[in-house]
């Protein structure tokens, strides 16, 4: 065979550019190594309210979260009696309230997702927004957490706090979120409700919750313990009748 007609240096070099052109580049290779971003998270409605309010009264419900129950509530009793239950919106109610997670308080539970289910449907019969009514169930629930503390008042100590305490507490609340408090320039305030809407909002409040108090107490703050006993009783065979052949006609 004849002598190559390339020089081994040149033949050489040749190879080292085939073989660069053949590696990808170290940006190129950590970009298509690297894991594609997750999608960014939906953005938040204008309405949304954050975990805490500025009046420092904690979120119950998200106010996507009221408008999903009322759309679930609609198309249940438009499909169906007013009669016949909601499982789908109470199932979602209660666990959007955080409801069921703790057994031995599944009746109580159970208890408090119908209250306000009830303040729910209440609150859109009136015409309220969902914003509102997201404020409004915050107030509730701080109403009924309120329940659990100690009175102040009580001549007994430990006792639980009274009507007139828990009273106070969901005015004082609710006068924080009406559309007086910030023109006032009361500090921890947020202006949500009209007048009109406090009263109608504690018209329901009153005749629901606090006409009721000591049973939702009773409920809630102080269950009953109930008590199961198990006792053997033995029981005698009763004897077998008379033979009715050998019965005699008695005369009257």
């Amino acid at each position: 065979s004849g002598p190559s007609l390339c020089p081994p240096l040149l033949s050489g070099a040749m190879s080292k550019r085939k073989n660069a052109a053949a590696a990808p580049s170290p940006e190129l290779a950590a970009e298509e190594a690297a894991p594609p971003e997750p999608p960014a998270p939906p953005p938040e409605p204008p309405d949304a309210l954050p975990a805490e309010l500025p009046t420092g009264l904690r979120r119950a419900l998200q106010t996507v979260q009221v408008a999903e129950y009322w759309e679930l509530r609609q198309e249940e009793q438009e499909g169906a009696s007013a009669s016949q239950e909601a499982p789908a919106s109470r199932a979602f109610l209660a666990g959007a309230l955080g409801f069921g997670k703790d057994l031995s308080r599944h009746f109580q539970d159970d208890v408090l997702c119908s209250f306000f289910a009830d303040l729910l449907d209440n609150l859109s019969s009136l015409c309220l927004t969902r914003r509102k009514a997201a404020v409004a169930a915050s107030i509730v629930r701080a109403t009924f957490a309120k329940m659990h503390d100690r009175s102040e008042t009580c001549v007994r100590v430990g006792e639980p706090c009274s009507s007139s305490e828990c009273f106070l507490e969901y005015k004082r609340l609710l006068l924080a979120h009406t559309m007086a408090a910030p023109a006032a320039q009361a500090p921890g305030t947020m202006g949500v409700f009209t007048l009109p809407e406090v009263r109608l909002l504690t018209d329901f409040v009153s005749t629901s919750l606090f006409q009721h108090y000591t049973l939702y107490q009773c409920v809630l703050v102080c269950p009953q313990a109930s008590v199961t006993k198990r006792v053997e009783v033995s029981l005698e065979r009763p004897r077998r009748p008379p033979d009715l052949n050998c019965a005699k006609l008695k005369a009257v």
